[in-house]
């Protein structure tokens, strides 16, 4: 399992993790139902990571760089995060996972939970 809460980013913050953990062509596909702010939506990205970082690092025993995975989509309190490059036999790159977050008292709280037999060749 793996869980995440970061404080909403103020602008100078959500610059620096836009220019380094997040890819543009990430952020701008992100599909967002809610109605969001730019600030918001970066937070509840880079929680995002966070979350399925924590989450798998026991498979994997590595770090590897936020632009490794990418958040896919965001919507009605689930996010979708895809490996685009394998850190290790154990996370094929493609393989993606959903999680939960929820906004609230100006924080982005996220989870990501790896059931057994999750871990599938992608498609």
């Amino acid at each position: 399992m793996g869980l995440d809460a970061q404080t909403i980013l103020d602008d100078e913050a959500a610059i620096d993790v836009s220019r380094h953990c997040l890819r543009a062509d990430e952020v701008r596909a992100c599909v967002v139902k809610e109605p969001l702010c730019d600030r918001t939506l970066l937070t509840l990205m880079f929680s995002a990571k966070e979350a399925f970082f924590k989450c798998v690092y026991p498979l994997v025993r590595k770090h590897f760089d936020y632009t490794g995975v990418q958040v896919s989509s965001v919507a009605d309190g689930r996010v979708h995060v895809r490996v685009l490059d394998s850190p290790g036999d154990h996370l094929p790159a493609g393989f993606m996972l959903e999680g939960t977050f929820q906004l609230a008292q100006g924080h982005a709280f996220t989870a990501f939970e790896l059931r057994a037999g999750t871990l599938e060749p992608p498609v």
